[in-house]
């Protein structure tokens, strides 16, 4: 069997993984040996064209916790028969494998993609969220390195660990801005974008509303989940809303090259939601389409400082709507924020991103 220098376990389906994929490919391409562990899908035809391995999971359970409790037993096992040096493992719900593999690996590392205690998910659920903070406990101490994707949720999780938290940003390299996609030609309607999993806590219901109470203005979403049959329900004008389901990676330039408007659209009462940093966000911009996003602290410091979209005062169809009635009447809003969306591209890539990666990988 192989030496892997690293072994990346995520309990998703790893096609579709963007921000792992990203980091394993740049770990393989600086000479690492790394393999990329996942959970299968029933009945789905993999084409893997990675520079990477990739090995995936078959489970009984599909979600819950005994979902969690047999994939975590049956990667340990893989794990157990594995040559490896080093182990990669993202947020809580692979957590506990370093504690299971701390005997073998040589160095644990630990990337954190939210405040997942804090996620929709558990809200109202207090005996599942003392469970995953237990876990997470138990398992970031015998972590070598943690890191997260941004300062405030990093802040958080030193406070709540009591050690330093490194920060590796979710962003697109810059040589996606360089595919070139056609340009529209200029017509009246205001073409905008929802690129991500379709879950409560999204805006999603209530941005359904306001578009199809708008005049001139479509939408695409790009992405699925468990609200896609509730929201193409509540659809009254199909010719607003286009649903587009799952797409693979490398074709989502190609979908955004011709949009004017991006929406990152989060309920404010998930401390999860009100500190991140969505990779949909830097989407959006290193494909020069201005964003309209929620005013949480580290969308508010981008824009202060490249004013590449709007942020919104209150979250409703009314202030959805009030956007949209605001740059039907006057197209130079959207004109001014795509003017910024390379300036903040420039400085947030993951060209720059990947260069703090290696560093902490050696």
């Amino acid at each position: 069997m192989s030496l892997y220098d690293i072994v990346c376990v995520v309990t998703n389906e790893i096609s579709y993984d963007r921000r792992m994929i990203r980091t394993c490919t740049t770990l393989s391409k600086s000479g690492k040996k790394v393999l990329m562990i996942g959970r299968e899908v029933a009945h789905k035809v993999y084409n893997d064209d990675f520079p990477f391995d990739t090995y995936r999971v078959r489970c009984d359970k599909q979600d819950g916790p005994g979902f969690y409790r047999e994939i975590l037993q049956r990667v340990n096992r893989f794990l157990k028969k594995t040559t490896y040096k080093d182990l990669l493992l993202t947020d809580y719900d692979t957590i506990l494998l370093a504690r299971l593999q701390r005997s073998k690996a040589r160095r644990i590392y630990l990337d954190l993609h939210e405040y997942f205690e804090h996620t929709p998910e558990l809200e109202g659920k207090p005996l599942k969220k003392s469970i995953w903070k237990m876990a997470a406990q138990i398992g970031q101490a015998k972590c070598d390195v943690i890191y997260t994707v941004n300062n405030s949720l990093a802040n958080l999780y030193a406070k709540r660990f009591g050690r330093d938290i490194e920060v590796i940003r979710n962003v697109p390299s810059k040589k996606t801005t360089a595919a070139q996609v056609p340009k529209r030609l200029e017509v009246p309607l205001i073409r905008t974008v929802y690129l991500g999993v379709l879950n409560p806590g999204r805006g999603l219901k209530e941005l359904i509303t306001a578009i199809e109470l708008s005049a001139d203005i479509h939408l695409t979403i790009i992405g699925d989940g468990p609200l896609r049959e509730s929201l193409e329900a509540m659809v009254k004008d199909p010719g607003k809303i286009s649903f587009l389901g799952m797409v693979p990676p490398d074709e989502i330039a190609g979908l955004l090259g011709d949009k004017d408007l991006g929406w990152n659209l989060l309920y404010s009462h998930s401390k999860s939601y009100y500190y991140s940093l969505a990779n949909k966000f830097f989407d959006y911009v290193h494909h020069d389409v201005p964003v309209v996003t929620m005013d949480f602290p580290e969308y508010r410091d981008l824009l202060a400082k490249y004013p590449c979209g709007t942020t919104l005062p209150e979250f409703s169809v009314q202030s959805i709507s009030d956007v949209l009635e605001m740059v039907r009447v006057d197209r130079e809003h959207l004109r001014k924020w795509k003017e910024a969306c390379p300036l903040l591209a420039e400085e947030y890539n993951w060209e720059h991103e990947s260069k703090k990666l290696l560093a902490l990988f050696g």
